[in-house]
């Protein structure tokens, strides 16, 4: 840490890369739980062992990220309350489950992208470079990932509605 940032800069930076562990790891459950509660089409299978390896992958980059930072990682935090609220909605209407759990993930992804780029201006703001990039780097993952969902999710309907 560049010691002519500010101690409020360090302390926000993590704060926030201590929600996003807590955010990933909140998603990491919520995909282990999908893979057990659906039997979809291999397109959405393949789509959620690619979600997971790359939240697991975050997971450890936000960890070392804190480490570096002498920080530890957080048990839960405030960032868990977006993966949970989103969890509720699609757990809430059984009926529809599989559908809800993807639009979960959508919209987690650009939830998540929307925290890195936080994280990235105060990393920024406190001179951390590498924080800066392995946040970029996540960022791509997030935002490829929403991609793969938003292509995913017309075909999921469909299926849904006709029962395929």
């Amino acid at each position: 840490m560049d010691m002519k940032a500010p101690r409020k800069i360090r302390d926000e930076l993590i704060f926030w890369l201590r929600d996003a562990y807590s955010m990933e790891r909140g998603m990491e459950e919520m995909l282990v739980k999908h893979f057990g509660a659906h039997k979809d089409n291999s397109d959405v299978q393949k789509a959620r062992i690619a979600h997971l390896a790359h939240t697991r992958q975050h997971v450890r980059t936000i960890e070392s990220l804190l480490n570096s930072l002498g920080s530890r990682t957080p048990v839960i935090e405030s960032g868990f309350i977006m993966t949970e609220a989103l969890r509720i909605v699609s757990e809430s209407l059984s009926h529809d489950e599989s559908i809800k759990d993807l639009l979960t993930c959508c919209a987690m992804e650009h939830f998540e992208v929307a925290c890195y780029k936080t994280v990235i201006t105060a990393a920024r703001a406190a001179h951390l470079p590498y924080v800066d990039e392995a946040c970029q780097k996540i960022i791509l993952d997030e935002e490829k990932m929403a991609h793969t969902i938003d292509a995913i999710i017309p075909k999921a309907v469909e299926n849904f509605l006709t029962g395929g």
